[in-house]
């Protein structure tokens, strides 16, 4: 254990003691906003990555299926007559 007395020997550095006896952990940040997002994160890591791939990935279905569907809709217009691809 580390002894804080002032007249110990083995009293830390003035520096190191200022850090040891942190009353506020979120002390160094300017808001209770910026706490908030890094607990977040630490909570969910890559989220705007996964929310991006996530969005690429259903950008790249729909277009597909509006492809899919607008040759079917030609394939049902022109009937049993073989439909030219």
């Amino acid at each position: 254990m580390l002894d804080l007395n002032p007249n110990s020997r083995l009293t830390p550095p003035p520096d190191l003691r200022r850090v040891l006896v942190v009353s506020d952990p979120a002390e160094g940040f300017s808001s209770n906003k910026q706490m908030t997002n890094l607990k977040a994160e630490a909570q969910e890591p890559f989220r705007f990555f996964k929310l991006y791939a996530f969005g690429s990935l259903a950008a790249g279905a729909s277009l597909g299926l509006i492809i899919i569907l607008t040759r079917l809709a030609a394939a049902i217009k022109v009937g049993r007559r073989r439909l030219t691809l």
